[in-house]
């Protein structure tokens, strides 16, 4: 590892001073801090369940609408990044046994032609190896990958500011 130079770190006063008094110290990693909870109101247990309901009910449609209502394998959880309460409803489900590999790439092409039929903006994957789709209706943003014989979807909410109670409390009542 290469060592920071001295005028990286002089202009900040409290790196000027870890580095005074701990020379030897490359590297410094911080926990995370509690930051406050952002300047917008913050959304109640009715409109997290509205917006878990949608993503689901888009997601139902193009299930559907691609002849795989019940797929074997359907996964859902809320995603948080960089935030305690910025969260995104998450929808994961995979089409099994297809097949093989001509049939799940035709599958891939029938999923885009019904999303476009339901007025989604939906469009082919050029820089992916695999033969994919990303598409948006302007409220969430699905992926579709074809994996050997299957395919596999992942639908995503627009993100909501939600407490992390909120978002248990909405999560036990669905169960």
């Amino acid at each position: 590892m290469r060592r920071a130079d001295a005028g990286v770190l002089g202009g900040e006063p409290f790196f000027r001073i870890l580095h005074e008094r701990h020379p030897d110290v490359d590297l410094v990693i911080l926990p995370p801090t509690d930051s406050p909870d952002p300047d917008q109101s913050l959304a109640s247990a009715d409109e997290v369940r509205q917006t878990a309901t949608a993503a689901r009910s888009a997601f139902d449609r193009v299930l559907a609408a691609a002849g795989h209502p019940d797929p074997a394998s359907r996964h859902e959880s809320w995603r948080f990044d960089d935030s305690r309460v910025i969260r995104t409803f998450v929808s994961r489900a995979t089409i099994w046994s297809l097949a093989d590999h001509e049939a799940a790439i035709s599958l891939l092409r029938d999923i885009g032609d019904a999303l476009l039929a339901q007025g989604w903006d939906a469009r082919a994957v050029v820089s992916s190896r695999a033969p994919e789709l990303l598409a948006s209706d302007g409220r969430h943003l699905l992926n579709a990958k074809v994996v050997v014989t299957s395919v596999t979807l992942r639908i995503e909410s627009a993100s909501i500011a939600a407490s992390p109670e909120t978002i248990d409390a909405v999560r036990e009542g669905s169960r």
